[in-house]
């Protein structure tokens, strides 16, 4: 039987209220397996034969494949053959529960790896505080060669098939199981703010009127920053300009004191053209002199400045 071909243990129960139905690649398509779930197993006569039983669910801290969904494929086949080894071992080995005849694991479920066992018993089976005692008192399981890590606090035990595991929905979600033994399906209800297949999605509340006050204060902060920072920028601008109004002042009043580094006087003329006014300006007061002490001189050797003087 391929995986295109029709899977004919979906059209109806065709192997009883004590078998199910798993897919072959014998002609009929299916064959019929004891429901171990409810304690059959098949005897030597080839008939599901009853013993006391308990269900037993432990979550394995490892990878789920692909291939674990379908009980017929080898992976299944040699992981659920470790647990078995492993499950019985622990029970062997405790006194409370040696009396185990043989464990089955019919199913495994994603999350982590959820792995359904059932526990045979040759006469009364332990109560279920008991077997889960057991089991919790180690956070490992082994058969002998493998060492498989386990959520202690993830065990169950009933007298019945465990429909769906309080740990499959997530965040308060609500398991509810479908189909058609193994082919169920376990479906999530979740709260308003949770989605997904197994609740695992919170979900975006949607928005309110108005701004709320986280992003009120962003933008109150924001804006804070936006003033200091201009405030700063107006300040060095001012800082700058009062710099070069400073330089230029005295740039000014180097020009108005003394000579620059060009060697200029106090007025900004060079110093050949200083020195020649100067002596201009010498020999025009030499002359006005010379004509003063003449015209003196002449006054005093006047007659009528005598006739007075007489």
């Amino acid at each position: 039987m391929t995986c295109a071909d029709e899977n004919r243990c979906l059209s109806s129960n065709r192997c009883g209220n004590n078998r199910y139905c798993l897919p072959s690649n014998d002609p009929s398509g299916f064959t019929c397996h004891c429901n171990s779930f409810q304690g059959y197993v098949e005897g030597d006569s080839g008939q599901c034969q009853r013993y006391p039983s308990k269900n037993v669910v432990i979550t394995a801290r490892m990878d789920f494949k692909e291939a674990f969904k379908n009980p017929t494929s080898k992976a299944f086949k040699e992981t659920a053959a470790v647990f078995e080894n492993a499950i019985l071992k622990t029970f062997k080995e405790n006194p409370s529960t040696n009396d185990v005849l043989s464990v089955v694991v019919p199913l495994m479920e994603e999350g982590s790896v959820v792995i359904r066992s059932v526990a045979l018993f040759e006469t009364a089976a332990p109560s279920n505080a008991i077997l889960r005692q057991v089991l919790a008192s180690s956070n490992t399981l082994t058969d002998g060669s493998t060492v498989i890590d386990i959520d202690q606090n993830s065990i169950l035990v009933d007298d019945e098939a465990i429909d769906c595991v309080p740990t499959y929905c997530m965040n308060g979600g609500t398991c509810e199981t479908s189909g058609i033994f193994p082919y169920t399906n376990n479906t999530c209800r979740c709260p308003e703010s949770f989605s997904g297949q197994r609740c695992e999605s919170d979900v975006l509340p949607p928005p309110e009127d108005g701004l709320s006050t986280l992003a009120i204060v962003f933008i109150i902060v924001g804006s804070i920053a936006l003033i200091l920072v201009v405030v700063v920028l107006l300040l060095c601008m001012c800082l700058y300009t009062q710099s070069l109004h400073a330089k230029a002042s005295a740039n000014h009043r180097n020009r108005v004191v003394g000579r620059d580094d060009t060697g200029s006087d106090n007025y900004g003329f060079p110093p050949m053209a200083l020195d020649g006014y100067v002596d201009r300006s010498r020999s025009v007061l030499g002359y006005e002199a010379t004509r003063m002490d003449r015209l003196m001189d002449g006054i005093s050797h006047s007659p009528y400045q005598q006739q007075v003087i007489h």
